[in-house]
Order: structure tokens, then C-alpha cells, then sequence
């Protein structure tokens, strides 16, 4: 048999492999999706207690944020309760020395106090008035650190690690008194002339002028920085988290010990990749809020990249025959060409709404109602999951990619919405409340569509799947807001570095975790390999991947 029968075969072989899949409950997709969640509290827990090395600061967040990822897709995902029980173990325990460490100092003190040794109003802080003046001494260079160019692809900084800096000053001066509160407004006015509203990019945070501002509730979006405050710090882990899932998923799947069940499922069901690009989707939407009018100019240099990028990796895939999943997203059709698209949408839906509008949820739900009907009142519900296609027909080649793409309108509609409340400066307090509403909602419209019967279909991306990504998107944004107020201590950010440049350069990273996932499939037969050798290279590829972050930063200089 020569090369390139042996190759027909094994790519006939895989993609049987990978098709017809039915899935898994949604309860267990939620119970593995809490593996993040108990990472990013352990990591909040040690990351206090650990110097903080450049190198040791990326290897420790690998270990304890990433690693766990993966067992939990692969040889734990029979076993997830254990591996949640692993992280929360040592989690509770650095809870509670903590707290007792912190009683036996408030005690201290305030025995103290009473001895005449500490004045009691300072037995819980002792900033002093020399440090307060030191921050002060270095305010323009705290401005300076804020300043970012807005290329419409991510945000530039002049220096990686003086993150801790800008956070902790900010509690310094939080912590004193009427001279406190008269420098964090003198603060406030002089960043108000340096910093720009928030022009959030699918893939990052930008800013452009600040006198663009048109409304007080983007305002408030311009906080973000080079080590995102703790105000969007969820926002950045949340992204990062997903990418993460992500990149990891792309390759894994293609091994035996990335179980059939988190793979995406054939027409209906629910499964862990299912919810990828709906999740994506829903990011868009999230970090798209715009204080004013994108010029076409630059609604093109956001969509025209995820377009070209969709029709190299078309050519490519042809050209090399790589084994794919047509009723996926179609003959031609694929990811970027999704993405791409629904960017458009965002931006023309935020210039059409106008304050005292009704919010983007409640278009997002009509929109999700009529694509419904549709679906299911004509026959287009049925010609887009038949397997019959017209070789003469672009429309028919690519229908699951046509039809599908309203309902990630949808999704990243959903995550607009969540980003007005965030951006809702009179409603700052409430925050977590507000997405434990929508939360609910949401889930209860899940169980309710089911119940009437109604199957979640990701190849239709019909109204139960858009319901179920915008809950479950919801849920995971409001786990990472919780554990940040529970667990925040401001001695350090609350984001970890590792995470803070993939959340800014995720474009090259997804685009490289691509290439790796093509290169891989086309030199290991992975269908067959043994579960030491594929535990081994997708670690080895996760570290490739994560490394391509800081690797490019100092390559360019952005340090």
C-alpha cells in the first residue's frame, strides 16, 4: 500500500472516529467546568505566599491553572470529583491558616493599642505618611503605566511587571483618611486626561481618546490596564480560561484519552466542545461595548483577518487532505469565517441602539424567536441537518455554517448585554446580583425549553443552544467575580501573568495552537497513540503554547 492510500484510509478511519458522538449531561459539563473555578481559588490562595520570580510566576501558574485543565478533559474525566477534591483540599486549609494567622495578629494589635504601644486606630493599618508619600512622588510614572496604543489588535505596555506597583498604590491610597481621599481624586482628574475610553477588540482590551466618551457607563470600562484592575481582572481570567479550554480541546480530541463524550456532538445533545464556539461568541460580545462609532475602516481591520485566516485554513486543509468534520460547519465554511461575521453584527446593532433603548438582551431574544421559527416552521431546519448536499451549490456545501450563524448573533448579543451591566457605573455594587439574575434566568429557560420537548442542536445553533452558552458563559463570569471578592488580597494582583498575555496576544496564540494541532495530526498518527505517549505530547504542546505568550512579549519588547 503506498503513502497516500495508507493516508485515504487513516483519514477515512479518523473521520468516522470523530462523528456521530451524542455527548453528555449537562450537570456533568457543569461539575468539570467548576476544575477552573477551584484552580483560580488555589492560585488565589498561594499566590500571596510565593515571591513572585518572572520564570517561577509562569511555571507555577502552568502547574496550578492549566495542568489541572487537562486532567480534567483526559484521564480524570471519569473521576472529577476527585480532582475538584484535590484542588479545594489545600485550598480550605490555606483559608483557614490564613485566618488564623490574621486573628492572632488582630489580637496582637489590638493588645497593642490598649498598652499604649500602637494608637488603635492604626491596629488594622499602618500605611504610613512616608510610603503614601513615595506613591505620590511617583504618580506620573503610575500614569504612564496605564497609557496604551489602541492598533486594533492588542494593547501595548511599556513594562510587564510594575502591574503590582499600580494595584497596590491604589490601596495605599484607599487607606487614609481625608489625605487619601483628596490624592485618589487628584489621582483620578489627572488620569482622566491620560487615559481613553474602552475600544474592546474581539480579542483584547484597546483604548482610544478619552473625549470621545458619549456615555458615564463606558466611562467606567476605561480602567483597564496592562495587569487588568481588580475591577475586570474576572473578565481577563474568564477569556484566558477559555482560550486555555480551548487550545487545549483542538488537539486533544484527536486522541484516544480525550473521551468521546466531551466531543462535539453529530446534530443534537450537549457535550464540552459544544459549547467552544458559542462560547467565543459570547466573548466577543463581552469585550465589544463601544463609547461611539466604529468607522468602517476599522469594523474591516477586525473582520478582514478572521476572514483571510478562515480561507487560508480552507486552502490548507484541501490542499493537505487533513481529515475534517463536514457536518460541522460545512465544505468551505469553519470557525473564523463564524467569527468574522458576527463581529459585524455586534457593531451595527450598538449604532443602530440609542440610551433609554430596551437592552441588547431582550434583542437578543427576539432575534433567538424568530431564527427559531424558522427552524422550525419551514423547511430550513431540515435541509440544514440532512446529509444531502448539491456539489453545484456554495449554499448547500456550507449550510450548517449559513444557518447556524443568527444564533451566534445571538449568543454574542448575550454577552453585549452582560457588558452594559458591567459598564453600569450606578449599579457597580450590584454586580454580582445582576448576573446571579441573569444566571438564573436563564438556566430556568434552559430546563423549561427542554422540558417542552426542545432539543439543543450546536450544528443549528437554535434557541436551546443559545439559551444553554449564554447560562453556562453567565455562570462561569460569575463563579471567577465571586472567588476574586472572596479570595482578593491587594499585596498582589488577582490576575496571574501568565494569564494576563494570553488574554492580550490570543490572536497569535490561537493561530500557532492551530498550526501545532495540523502539524501533529499530520506526523503522529494520534488515533492510535497509547495514553503515556499522548499525556505526554499535549503537555508538551500546552507548554509550547503558553510559552508562546511571554516569548513573544520579549521578542517585541513589550516588557
Amino acid at each position: 500500500m503506498s503513502w497516500s492510500e495508507a493516508w485515504s484510509s487513516y483519514k477515512r478511519d479518523k473521520e468516522e472516529w470523530i462523528m456521530g458522538q451524542s455527548g453528555s449531561s449537562i450537570a456533568y459539563i457543569n461539575l468539570l467546568s467548576l476544575t477552573p473555578l477551584a484552580s483560580y481559588a488555589l492560585w488565589l490562595c498561594v499566590n500571596g505566599r510565593r515571591k513572585h520570580n518572572l520564570l517561577h510566576s509562569y511555571v507555577a501558574d502552568f502547574v496550578m491553572l492549566v495542568v489541572p485543565l487537562m486532567l480534567a478533559c483526559t484521564t480524570s474525566s471519569h473521576d472529577i470529583v476527585a480532582l475538584l477534591s484535590c484542588l479545594s483540599l489545600p485550598t480550605v486549609v490555606l483559608m483557614l491558616h490564613e485566618y488564623r494567622t490574621r486573628t492572632k495578629i488582630g489580637t496582637h494589635r489590638v493588645q497593642a493599642s490598649e498598652d499604649g504601644r500602637l494608637p488603635l486606630k492604626h491596629a488594622n493599618n499602618r500605611v504610613t505618611h512616608t510610603q503614601l508619600h513615595a506613591d505620590e512622588s511617583n504618580d506620573a510614572s503610575f500614569r504612564e503605566s496605564f497609557c496604551v496604543h489602541a492598533d486594533g489588535s492588542s494593547t501595548q505596555e511599556k513594562k510587564d511587571l510594575d502591574s503590582d506597583t499600580s494595584i497596590k498604590r491604589e490601596t495605599l491610597l484607599s487607606r487614609n483618611g481625608s489625605q487619601s481621599r483628596s490624592s485618589s481624586l487628584h489621582q483620578a482628574d489627572l488620569q482622566g486626561k491620560h487615559l481613553s475610553c474602552m475600544s474592546l477588540s474581539p480579542l483584547c482590551f484597546e483604548t482610544c481618546s478619552q473625549n470621545s466618551m458619549s456615555t458615564p457607563i463606558t466611562n467606567d470600562l476605561a480602567q483597564s490596564d496592562k495587569f487588568p484592575s481588580q475591577k475586570w481582572s474576572y473578565v481577563t481570567i474568564y477569556r484566558a480560561y477559555l482560550m486555555m479550554l480551548t487550545t487545549f480541546c483542538i488537539l486533544a480530541v484527536d486522541f484516544p484519552v480525550f473521551p468521546r463524550f466531551l466531543a462535539k456532538c453529530e446534530t443534537w445533545g450537549t457535550s464540552l466542545m459544544d459549547l467552544g464556539v458559542g462560547s467565543f461568541a459570547f466573548s466577543h460580545g463581552l469585550v465589544s461595548l463601544r463609547s461611539k462609532r466604529s468607522s468602517f475602516s476599522r469594523l474591516l481591520r477586525r473582520t478582514l483577518p478572521l476572514v483571510l485566516l478562515g480561507a487560508v485554513r480552507v486552502l490548507t486543509v484541501k490542499r493537505t487532505e487533513y481529515p475534517e468534520h463536514v457536518s460541522e460547519y460545512g465544505v468551505h465554511w469553519n470557525f473564523f469565517f463564524t467569527m468574522g461575521l458576527v463581529l459585524p453584527f455586534i457593531d451595527v446593532s450598538q449604532q443602530i441602539w440609542r440610551p433609554g433603548f430596551a437592552p441588547f438582551g431582550l434583542y437578543s431574544l427576539g432575534i433567538a424567536l424568530v431564527h427559531e421559527s424558522v427552524l422550525a416552521w419551514t423547511p430550513l431546519g431540515t435541509f440544514a441537518i440532512s446529509d444531502a448536499r448539491n456539489p453545484l451549490s456554495w449554499v448547500s456545501l456550507n449550510k450548517e455554517g449559513l444557518v447556524s450563524l443568527p444564533g451566534y448573533v445571538v449568543i454574542a448579543l448575550a454577552g453585549l448585554d452582560i457588558a452594559h451591566i458591567m459598564a453600569d457605573t450606578r449599579r457597580r455594587d450590584k454586580l454580582e446580583r445582576d448576573l446571579c439574575i441573569r444566571s438564573f434566568c436563564l438556566w430556568l429557560g434552559v430546563w423549561i425549553v427542554r422540558c417542552l420537548g426542545f432539543q439543543i442542536s450546536r450544528r443549528l445553533a437554535n434557541f436551546p443552544y443559545t439559551l444553554w452558552c449564554a447560562a453556562f458563559n453567565v455562570s462561569l463570569l460569575l463563579g471567577f467575580k465571586v472567588l476574586e471578592r472572596v479570595f482578593y488580597d491587594d499585596s498582589f494582583p488577582p490576575v496571574p501573568r501568565l494569564f494576563d498575555l494570553i488574554n492580550r496576544h490570543s490572536l497569535i496564540l490561537f493561530l500557532i495552537s492551530n498550526v501545532l494541532t495540523g502539524l501533529i495530526n499530520l506526523l503522529v498518527p494520534t488515533m492510535y497513540t497509547s495514553v503515556p505517549v499522548s499525556m505526554i505530547l499535549l503537555f508538551l504542546y500546552m507548554a509550547i503554547v503558553c510559552a508562546v505568550a511571554p516569548v513573544w512579549v520579549y521578542i517585541a519588547g513589550d516588557r
